[in-house]
């Protein structure tokens, strides 16, 4: 199971009820939660506005990215910045 499908059954609510929240259909919705297509960028603040009142401080990050990928992304960052000063 992703996240935004534990995300949307901790906030009790349907597909329909999350396409309905973001204005699109419910097959979008449905693309979207399986990864077949992107959350555009509106969509994603949409969930973390309704996501953020049971869950003060959470991130776009959070919600929509793997830790693992985050932590990949940051240390390539640092090698990156790194590598950079030694040239």
């Amino acid at each position: 199971m992703n996240k935004i499908v534990g995300y949307r059954n901790m906030m009790m609510m349907t597909q329909t009820d999350m396409a309905k929240y973001l204005g699109i259909s419910l097959q979008s919705y449905w693309k979207k939660e399986k990864g077949k297509s992107s959350f555009s960028d509106n969509e994603k603040r949409l969930i973390k506005q309704l996501l953020s009142p049971h869950f003060p401080g959470i991130t776009i990050d959070e919600i929509f990215f793997d830790k693992w990928v985050l932590k990949t992304l940051v240390q390539n960052e640092v090698n990156d910045h790194a590598n950079n000063r030694q040239l």
